[in-house]
Protein backbone atom coordinates (compact mmCIF):
# COMPACT_ATOMS: atom_id res chain seq x y z
CA UNK A 1 0.00 0.00 0.00
CA UNK A 2 2.88 2.53 0.76
CA UNK A 3 4.25 1.89 -2.55
CA UNK A 4 0.59 2.76 -4.24
CA UNK A 5 0.25 5.65 -1.84
CA UNK A 6 4.19 6.99 -2.78
CA UNK A 7 2.98 6.99 -6.56
CA UNK A 8 -0.25 8.92 -6.12
CA UNK A 9 0.49 12.93 -6.98
CA UNK A 10 -3.02 13.69 -4.13
CA UNK A 11 -5.43 11.94 -2.53
CA UNK A 12 -8.44 12.48 -1.56
CA UNK A 13 -10.27 10.71 1.00
CA UNK A 14 -12.23 10.64 4.61
CA UNK A 15 -10.30 9.96 7.67
CA UNK A 16 -8.14 6.39 7.24
CA UNK A 17 -5.32 4.42 7.70
CA UNK A 18 -3.67 5.84 3.87
CA UNK A 19 -3.93 9.31 4.98
CA UNK A 20 -1.98 7.72 7.98
CA UNK A 21 0.28 6.19 5.60
CA UNK A 22 0.68 9.08 3.23
CA UNK A 23 1.90 11.52 5.75
CA UNK A 24 4.45 9.00 6.82
CA UNK A 25 5.71 9.06 3.42
CA UNK A 26 5.54 13.10 3.41
CA UNK A 27 3.11 12.85 0.84
CA UNK A 28 -0.09 15.60 1.09
CA UNK A 29 -3.72 14.35 1.50
CA UNK A 30 -7.00 16.39 0.55
CA UNK A 31 -9.17 14.85 3.65
CA UNK A 32 -13.07 15.31 4.36
CA UNK A 33 -13.61 15.85 7.69
CA UNK A 34 -17.23 15.29 9.35
CA UNK A 35 -19.02 17.18 12.06
CA UNK A 36 -18.60 16.62 15.05
CA UNK A 37 -14.42 15.77 13.82
CA UNK A 38 -12.23 13.43 15.54
CA UNK A 39 -10.03 14.57 17.86
CA UNK A 40 -7.21 14.34 15.48
CA UNK A 41 -8.58 16.87 13.30
CA UNK A 42 -9.11 19.06 15.97
CA UNK A 43 -12.35 21.16 16.03
CA UNK A 44 -11.30 24.05 13.44
CA UNK A 45 -8.66 25.25 10.64
CA UNK A 46 -7.88 23.81 7.18
CA UNK A 47 -4.63 21.72 7.79
CA UNK A 48 -3.68 18.95 10.30
CA UNK A 49 -1.68 20.13 13.03
CA UNK A 50 -0.62 16.13 13.31
CA UNK A 51 -0.20 15.51 9.28
CA UNK A 52 1.52 18.99 7.59
CA UNK A 53 0.61 19.48 4.09
CA UNK A 54 -2.87 17.76 5.02
CA UNK A 55 -5.91 19.64 3.75
CA UNK A 56 -9.27 19.77 6.13
CA UNK A 57 -12.47 20.17 3.96
CA UNK A 58 -15.05 20.11 7.16
CA UNK A 59 -18.52 19.74 7.12
CA UNK A 60 -20.73 22.47 8.49
CA UNK A 61 -23.37 21.91 11.26
CA UNK A 62 -26.61 20.17 10.31
CA UNK A 63 -25.06 17.93 7.85
CA UNK A 64 -23.86 20.74 5.27
CA UNK A 65 -21.21 19.78 2.85
CA UNK A 66 -21.64 22.48 0.42
CA UNK A 67 -18.87 24.83 1.39
CA UNK A 68 -16.73 21.44 2.01
CA UNK A 69 -17.27 20.27 -1.42
CA UNK A 70 -16.41 23.89 -2.98
CA UNK A 71 -13.08 24.15 -0.89
CA UNK A 72 -12.32 20.68 -2.38
CA UNK A 73 -13.28 21.75 -6.32
CA UNK A 74 -10.92 24.82 -5.63
CA UNK A 75 -8.30 23.17 -4.46
CA UNK A 76 -8.27 20.03 -7.64
CA UNK A 77 -8.86 23.03 -9.63
CA UNK A 78 -12.15 22.18 -10.41
CA UNK A 79 -14.07 25.03 -9.59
Amino acid sequence: MLALLDCLDDYLAVSNTNVHLRAMLGKTSQVMVPMPPEFRWGRKGDESVWFPGTTLHRQLPGGNWSTALAQLARALNLK
